[in-house]
């Protein structure tokens, strides 16, 4: 993955970590404006986010959020969004930072299997 499109996806997810986007992400044409990207950028970084089980992309219906207990757990990069979430002034982290704060956040990470039906 390339640093531009790393970039884009933190800016994502800064947005969704502070709130700015709760259920889901405005419709592409307003978001591509709003980060200055083009569209193709953007729907690239929205499938690595798809990827990661942070986001669903439903035609007709826009991009809805998932919940971060719904979050790839294994992820470093998830790993150091899901500790964000928990303390918006944690610094962004990269998988070559990956140490004993991101481990601790794994830990309380929380785990599908625990969810209620």
């Amino acid at each position: 993955m390339t640093k531009h499109l790393t970039g884009i996806m933190n800016r994502i997810m800064e947005r969704i970590i502070s709130g700015e986007y709760s259920d889901k992400l405005p419709p592409q044409d307003a978001l591509a404006l709003a980060l200055g990207i083009g569209r193709s950028t953007l729907r690239e970084a929205i499938s690595k986010l798809e990827g990661f089980n942070i986001v669903l992309c439903q035609p007709r219906s826009g991009t809805k959020i998932m919940p971060p207990s719904e979050w790839h757990r294994f992820n470093p990069e998830v790993i150091a969004w899901h500790a964000r979430l928990k303390d918006p002034a944690a610094p962004a982290l990269s998988t070559k930072s990956f140490d004993c704060s991101v481990v601790a956040a794994w830990k309380d990470f929380p785990s599908p299997r625990s969810r209620q039906p």
